[in-house]
């Protein structure tokens, strides 16, 4: 066979349906744990002003010199270029929409198709997608905190396991400027050994001599031909960089995730201010970063907007379903029915699958073939379920669904179709989930953790009889999981069913389902078997939920300090306190005093 006439462009590539599968999963995780962190997602234009990227990836960085796609406009010759990252259009999205004027504080996320010209090599392509997140607002450490966490977070959701991050402060402008002043009189003894490419960086941007690539520039930093260590920029901060940097490592400690200073990190984008990062995977080797962010303080103000400080992460997703593909992570295939009929039920068949298609993922047979090439069909393609329209069955208004996964199979009644279908496949999820390792700990065994780390500590060299389970606070659930967990709770116990008659405002039979079995798997919800249907009960008390969630508020909104929180509810105008709340109140004071708390 002759090769096509045309061929994706070199460093591109296409992906194909049982690829895109993959794709969709990871995407779905992460978009998951974005919105748990409440961040909102943005899209910006595929290609923007050449002049954007260059003002913010800086005229002398790779990006600019070597990567970027331009082109002119047919009329009037205006020069774009292909976004090759995604901050500088989001900031720009930011100024021209005057965000600004509708919060303080802006969590956003995005994900899409980035754009540069380099050497196609495994895992890295000209057309690559990445997902990040921005956090535009505050100069907080805790955002940068955050925005770490984050990250892991959403590896983590991929599978990923150790993780580390390199962290590193690029200070000030003015801080680079007095560290690059050190760096190119350190290298000055042998500067004409560097090469060509570091010796211009080394006049235009001294950091960028530490992003070389080169083996002789890397050996070259390690001989004996330069005097002593290399100066560290941790050695040229400001007192208030230095503050904001202790901050964000005590933050990174507090949360138990590994870090370590990377002195030689100092990322590849001229906007980056104070905190740079990059998250690892050591089973990875030599490649194994899987992306990176840091602090941009001063690029909305090189934009044109007002001084404003933001915090972001980028990660390519190309490298990183590539990681996932190496290690075999297993991917959950998707779950669709297949409808199998006979000559006699054919014409039946077009109006029972759209309906069917209301709820469910199903295929079916558009050729008129036999029975058993139907089934083989359901069998290759990877249906979970076959729902079988017999000549007989049907007349008796029955249908028969058989199990491809064991092979059983049911006769069941029309009118119990749904609950049988849900049954099935939720018992096969069940058994799966089963196999399943274990993600960590759970979020009540981290948090009494950080209540009693004490208690914990004397407690930890006992092995407990079996792992804890409980919810993820409260405030991490969007709207609509809140509703339905309220119901659960005032019901005692519920099917989907029960859920839909109880909402005001109810989704479809399929969200709801699809919503209580992520409330499961968060831990909020546990579920028992009620002959052919699931009903779902509380995982733990409201009152433990309740101070679960007390605990959080008072640690976001208030430094842990609880009469702060106290405070703030007592000097509430439209607090009111009888006299029987004031005594309650006066006794539990007493209390404390007397235990010492």
């Amino acid at each position: 066979m002759s090769a096509p006439k045309h061929q994706a462009p070199r460093g591109t590539r296409d992906l194909l349906p049982h690829e895109t599968a993959r794709w969709q999963w990871a995407e779905a995780r992460a978009r998951e744990v974005l919105e748990r962190y409440t961040y909102r997602e943005i899209r910006t234009p595929f290609f923007e002003d050449y002049e954007l990227f260059a003002r913010s990836s800086g005229e002398s960085s790779d990006v600019v010199q070597k990567e970027m796609y331009r082109f002119k406009s047919l009329q009037g010759g205006h020069e774009y270029a292909l976004r090759p990252e995604a901050t500088a259009g989001v900031c720009r999205a930011y100024l021209e929409h005057n965000l600004a004027a509708q919060g303080r504080v802006h969590r956003l996320w995005y994900m899409g198709p980035m754009f540069r010209y380099s050497r196609p090599q495994k895992g890295r392509y000209r057309q690559f997608s990445q997902v990040g997140a921005e956090l535009i607002g505050t100069p907080a450490p805790g955002a940068d905190v955050e925005m770490i966490a984050l990250f892991v977070d959403v590896f983590e959701a991929w599978g990923f396991e150790n993780l580390s991050v390199a962290i590193n402060s690029v200070g000030t402008p003015a801080t680079r400027r007095a560290y690059g002043e050190a760096l190119r009189q350190w290298l000055a003894p042998a500067q004409n050994e560097l090469s060509a490419e570091s010796r211009a960086r080394l006049e235009t941007n001294p950091l960028r001599v530490l992003d070389t690539k080169d083996p002789g520039d890397l050996a070259l930093f390690s001989s004996e031909r330069l005097a002593g260590t290399m100066p560290h920029m941790l050695d040229t901060l400001d007192p208030e960089s230095r503050a904001h940097w202790e901050q964000v490592l005590a933050g990174l400690e507090q949360l138990g995730i590994e870090h370590a200073i990377d002195h030689g990190l100092v990322r590849g984008l001229d906007y980056y201010t104070r905190t740079a990062f990059e998250v690892h995977d050591r089973a990875l080797g030599a490649q194994s970063a899987l992306g990176g962010g840091g602090r941009y303080d001063g690029l909305i103000q090189e934009l044109g907007g007002p001084a404003t400080p933001g915090v972001g992460f980028s990660i390519g997703l190309d490298r990183t379903l590539l990681a996932l593909e190496d290690r075999s992570a297993a991917i959950p295939p998707p779950t669709f029915l297949y409808v199998a009929s006979t000559e006699g039920t054919r014409p039946f068949v077009p109006g029972f699958v759209r309906a069917l298609r209301t709820v469910y993922s199903v295929d079916l047979d558009l050729e008129a073939r036999s029975l058993n090439a139907q089934m083989k069909t359901a069998d290759k393609v990877g249906a979970r379920l076959v729902l079988i329209l017999g000549d007989d069955e049907w007349k008796r208004g029955e249908i028969v669904i058989k199990d491809l996964t064991d092979g059983s199979q049911e006769t069941v009644d029309a009118d119990d179709l749904v609950d049988t279908i849900d049954r099935m496949l939720e018992a096969r999820e069940a058994e799966e989930a089963e196999d399943a390792p274990v993600d960590g700990l759970s979020v009540c065994y981290y948090i009494s953790i950080l209540i009693a780390p004490q208690r914990h500590r004397q407690a930890s060299t006992l092995e407990p009889e079996s792992p804890p389970v409980s919810p993820h606070l409260h405030a991490d659930l969007g709207r609509r999981e809140r509703q339905i967990v309220e119901v659960v709770y005032r019901l005692g116990r519920a099917s989907v069913s029960d859920v839909l008659a109880n909402l005001s405002d109810p989704p479809s039979y399929s969200s709801v389902r699809a919503m209580l079995r992520i409330l499961e798997s968060k831990g909020h919800l546990k579920h028992e078997q009620d002959g052919p249907r699931y009903v779902y009960l509380p995982a733990i008390r409201r009152e433990t939920a309740s101070r679960l969630a007390l605990h959080h508020l008072v640690r976001t909104f208030f430094g842990g300090s609880i009469g702060r929180a106290v405070a703030a509810l007592l000097e509430d105008r439209d607090a009111r306190l009888s006299d029987e709340d004031v005594e309650r109140l006066s006794r539990l004071i007493q209390k404390t005093r007397k235990q010492g708390r």
